[in-house]
């Protein structure tokens, strides 16, 4: 939904860029990200809480270093072409340490979502008590999912879906049967229970 504003923003910051003072300031984040990326990618700041699904972390110490050479370019360079290198190697820069990091793993939800889809004719439910649709572009969904936030809602989807797959949060479900399968999507277990397990909640 954002992408109708991609060519107004690009117009103005275009006018913006003829514009603006000779000089340029682009290279101060560049060598604050590279400070950063650097410290963790060395050990130098001790990697906790979210920190932790970077690692390995050796590609922050890649990544720092191609910080300080995109700086040193945006020095030399003229200020437009500088800036667009800049844009373009920090956006591959990115995408390199998702790569190579435990972020992609994380974020790699495709496998849960072709097994959902392999239910979608018999019918699908999520038991999260807040749920945005996660799920559906990654399994390509055609047909509504059915929210079933507690057990009487689940109870009767279930009655209706014998067939039918729930799947949600492990932490946040109304079933106490052990899920059939479990994956890790976006550092959370999300559980998959066959309709007819519905018999072991209380």
């Amino acid at each position: 939904y954002l992408l109708p504003a991609y060519p107004a923003m690009a117009l103005l910051f275009a006018y913006a860029s003829t514009r603006a003072r000779s000089g340029s300031l682009a290279w101060l984040p560049l060598v604050l990200i590279a400070a950063g990326a650097g410290a963790v990618g060395l050990g130098l700041i001790p990697a906790a809480a979210d920190l932790v699904l970077l690692a390995p972390y050796w590609p922050l110490t890649v990544f720092a270093a191609l910080c300080i050479l995109l700086a040193l370019l945006i020095w030399r360079l003229p200020r437009i072409p500088g800036h667009l290198l800049a844009g373009a190697g920090v956006t591959l820069g990115i995408h390199g340490l998702i790569v190579s990091t435990g972020l992609y793993a994380t974020y790699y939800g495709q496998n849960l979502a072709t097994t959902l889809a392999a239910y979608e004719s018999d019918g699908l439910a999520v038991t999260n008590a807040e749920y945005n649709a996660e799920i559906n572009f990654l399994a390509r969904l055609t047909t509504p999912v059915a929210l079933t936030p507690d057990l009487p809602s689940l109870t009767a989807w279930a009655q209706s879906h014998p067939n039918g797959m729930i799947f949600g949060l492990v932490k946040e479900n109304p079933l106490t049967a052990k899920p059939q399968q479990v994956f890790n999507y976006m550092g959370d277990d999300w559980g998959l229970w066959p309709a007819i397990s519905l018999g072991s909640a209380p």
